[in-house]
């Protein structure tokens, strides 16, 4: 199956105003189709895949005991963290 775009759904962010307060605002992800390094579809497309994340939060809190992501949203530092390890993971495939 290709898949031409992503369809992301952010429901809150720092600066939302109160009205639009967790309702979904939705934003279209397009493929970089010139060069694959670089497309956004194909890398979240991956972390989906190595992840096993079927739904919920893109990048979501770990249950180490279970050994599966729970569902839980992170905070900002910890997944800039996992990202930055992702890309070096990465880089050295």
């Amino acid at each position: 199956m290709t898949h031409f775009f992503c369809l992301c759904f952010i429901r809150d962010w720092k600066h939302r105003s109160k009205p639009n307060k967790k309702k979904p605002y939705v934003i279209r992800i397009y493929r970089n189709y010139l060069d694959p390094r670089f497309c956004p579809v194909l890398w979240l497309l991956k972390w989906l895949s190595f992840s096993g994340i079927k739904s919920g939060p893109i990048y979501q809190t770990w249950d180490a005991k279970g050994g599966v992501y729970n569902g839980a949203s992170l905070k900002e530092d910890a997944w800039v963290g996992m990202t930055t390890k992702l890309f070096k993971v990465v880089r050295h495939c």
